[in-house]
């Protein structure tokens, strides 16, 4: 089941952030420490001013130090950093492994200035949705399709628009979060998103359409351990603070008992789930 999703344990390999099969943890290292040889501005991702940099002998990376924002001040920056990792380790913790390996760093900026930012490894040869054929919908993994919109809906995620995820092969690849897992929206039930067209076809309405089994049972996996539930409270509260890291918990514990028969989500039920967790976490 976890392999329908692509998931692998860290003993397991994949393709490296160029060639060499490598292990995850390896990946998270070669992010952290790498060192920069090139950088480009990229398209899309104006809020973020997302750069593609190559790493020395190792592939390539995107770094976001939300630095080309008027609107941010330094404290809303650093938190759109944060949850670009925050969302990285959720969604591991789920094992959906849509969230490519993501870290948080620094680099010189132009003025040789230390510059902080998120830094998550580059899809090669993948395109958005906006630039995908949506008549080949059905050669997207099934379980990809019905894992992102679960997982937006866990982190409140109201920005996935067509350049925030992209698809490679049968693969979805989920990027571009820096305005998920925020403190106004973590009781908030309704399923808003800002979904093109063409997203529309390839991310399905979950309130109506059965999310599928093996995207359920690897949230029971994650729900069943109280292992996993502490390690990730305690990731979550080191870059969202401890509160709302246990607020975004007990969310994903609200979203699996609002489940139907039928596989479906029951927003209403989410929405009185939702409350109570409201109500019990405001009173800690």
């Amino acid at each position: 089941m976890l392999k329908d999703l692509g998931v692998k344990n860290e003993k397991e390999t994949s393709k490296g952030l160029e060639s060499a099969p490598i292990s995850l943890k390896e990946k998270e290292a070669i992010l952290k420490s790498g060192i920069f040889e090139q950088e480009k501005d990229l398209m899309g991702g104006c809020s973020g001013g997302a750069m593609h940099v190559k790493i020395k002998d190792d592939g390539s990376g995107v770094f976001k130090p939300y630095s080309n924002h008027y609107l941010y001040s330094l404290e809303e920056k650093e938190g759109n950093i944060n949850r670009e990792r925050a969302v990285f380790l959720i969604d591991r913790s789920l094992g959906f492994n849509l969230v490519p390996p993501t870290i948080v760093r620094c680099k010189k900026n132009a003025n040789g200035e230390e510059e902080k930012g998120s830094f998550q490894e580059f899809i090669t040869d993948s395109t958005t949705a906006s630039g995908f054929d949506t008549k080949k919908v059905q050669q997207i993994n099934n379980n990809d399709r019905y894992a992102i919109a679960v997982l937006d809906v866990i982190i409140a995620n109201n920005d996935r628009c067509s350049a925030n995820f992209l698809i490679k092969g049968e693969k979805i690849y989920a990027i571009d979060h820096g305005l998920s897992l925020e403190s106004r929206n973590v009781f908030q039930s309704n399923i808003i998103n800002f979904l093109s067209f063409s997203s529309r076809e390839i991310i399905p309405d979950i309130t109506k359409e059965s999310i599928s089994k093996d995207v359920l049972d690897c949230m029971d996996t994650f729900l069943r351990s109280k292992s996993l539930q502490i390690i990730l409270r305690q990731q979550l509260g080191e870059l969202i603070g401890e509160k709302l890291a246990l607020a975004y918990i007990e969310r994903i514990k609200a979203f699996r008992e609002s489940i139907n028969n039928s596989q479906t989500l029951d927003e209403q039920k989410f929405k009185t789930f939702l409350l109570k967790n409201k109500e019990t976490i405001s009173k800690n």
